[in-house]
């Protein structure tokens, strides 16, 4: 099963191009963030719910030292991401993985109290479609970080 969150938040980020919003920036960790120069209409927001199955919440406004209004930051996570989050976690428990965190943005973190095996990475990389890209002991908390993009 693929990691979704790049092609969701490509498919946020180009429908909002599409309706002329001005992006600062976005990014996916576990739901999709993204800033705006601009407020988002209220029609535009029912239509994002109908077409991403989501609501697309404003987190945050930025404001100048006057309290002019300059940027939105909103957030989502549509069901699709949600499913897929679920499915991992889900996944790892069952094939008995000793993890203590998954983190999903456009690569997979996986937080293990002890080094996997070359059979369980092998695994892995095999039902997620990615590839192992580095891994961190970290000695002080006898935990292991990897890192699959």
């Amino acid at each position: 099963m693929k990691n979704p969150s790049n092609k969701i938040e490509n498919d946020i980020v180009n429908w909002l191009k599409s309706k002329l919003y001005e992006l600062d920036y976005s990014y996916a960790v576990s739901g999709i963030h993204i800033k705006l120069n601009q407020k988002i209409s209220d029609d535009d927001l029912e239509e994002f719910e109908k077409l991403f199955g989501d609501d697309l919440v404003l987190k945050e406004v930025y404001c100048n030292q006057f309290g002019n209004e300059y940027g939105y930051k909103y957030y989502c996570c549509p069901y699709e991401l949600v499913k897929f989050e679920s499915y991992l976690r889900n996944w790892v428990i069952n094939h008995d993985f000793p993890y203590s965190f998954v983190i999903v943005c456009d690569d997979i973190s996986l937080s293990c109290y002890e080094r996997l095996s070359d059979n369980q990475i092998k695994e892995f990389e095999e039902e997620f479609e990615v590839n192992l890209l580095k891994y961190e002991i970290l000695c002080g908390f006898k935990k292991v970080k990897y890192k699959f993009v």
